[in-house]
């Protein structure tokens, strides 16, 4: 009968030859550095407004007019709907910046000729910074919805771009040409 292994505290690590130390033990170290910067910088944020006065509330709002606020937006049902909204500007945004540089990094990637017409206005437009475009948005669509859509399917156009251009899109319909062909 083959023997199971037990769970020993002296088993070494196979690349050190360490000791090696269990998961449980391992875990709260590594929660407690994780949360040290974060409640370094809460307690600095406390420090500075509820303690030191550095700044006025509407400059700096301490944690405690921020958690005050929050459980009233929450008892009128305000924050469930602005989170919908942001939601919804996120997902619609997404989709259609997505969708937009699916079809023209593949149009890019199979083409060569379209490639080189394209790539070097994408390029330059994928440099501008997100701020830049919101003047723009705003003289031409406008304040509403669509510059805050427009704004996010520009932030998710480029790098969706470039992970379906050139050799994803070949990859790509070398894939599906194979699957085709087996099935």
């Amino acid at each position: 009968m083959p023997s199971t292994p037990t769970h020993d505290a002296t088993r070494t690590s196979p690349c050190t030859g360490a000791p090696s130390v269990g998961f449980l033990q391992r875990r709260p170290a590594r929660w407690l550095l994780a949360a040290a910067v974060p409640a370094l910088l809460f307690a600095l944020w406390w420090l500075a407004t509820d303690v030191w006065h550095l700044f006025l509330p509407n400059q700096l709002p301490s944690p405690r007019q921020v958690w005050s606020a929050l459980l009233e937006l929450t008892g009128e049902g305000d924050y469930t709907r602005h989170v919908a909204a942001s939601l919804r500007r996120v997902g619609i945004g997404f989709s259609l910046g997505a969708s937009a540089a699916l079809i023209i990094g593949l149009a890019v990637g199979l083409s060569r000729t379209l490639e080189r017409l394209l790539d070097p206005t994408l390029q330059a437009l994928r440099n501008v910074p997100s701020l830049a475009w919101v003047p723009f948005l705003l003289l031409w669509l406008g304040i509403d919805e669509t510059p805050k859509i427009t704004l996010i399917a520009i932030g998710s156009f480029f790098p969706s771009t470039s992970t379906s251009s050139p050799g994803s899109a070949k990859w790509i319909v070398s894939s599906s040409r194979s699957a085709t062909s087996s099935a």
